[in-house]
């Protein structure tokens, strides 16, 4: 989940780890399950990622990110991606 809210908002792990105040080496080991998630820095994770503490715990589902990226993106591409979606979706209720 850190992984890929890291590559969403288009951070390098020395980045992030510098916007939590954590060395890159100790990001990786997260990402790379060498170390337990540090459950007290869940907060400031997820404010810098974008997301909510439930979701960076895997608690919730991939809506969360969904958002976060449609959030990020300029207002002619938000309406791309909204009449995508409505193309996706009329293409899966057709019987």
């Amino acid at each position: 989940m850190i992984d890929r809210a890291i590559r969403v908002n288009d951070f390098s792990y020395a980045e992030f780890a510098k916007r939590v105040n954590m060395s890159a080496s100790a990001i990786s080991r997260y990402i790379n399950n060498e170390r337990p998630f540090p459950i007290d820095k869940s907060e400031i994770f997820a404010r810098e990622l974008g997301v909510s503490v439930e979701w960076l715990l895997g608690t919730t589902d991939d809506e969360e990110i969904f958002l976060a990226i449609f959030n990020q993106l300029n207002d002619e591409n938000k309406e791309k991606l909204l009449d995508y979606a409505h193309i996706i979706y009329d293409r899966q209720n057709k019987r």
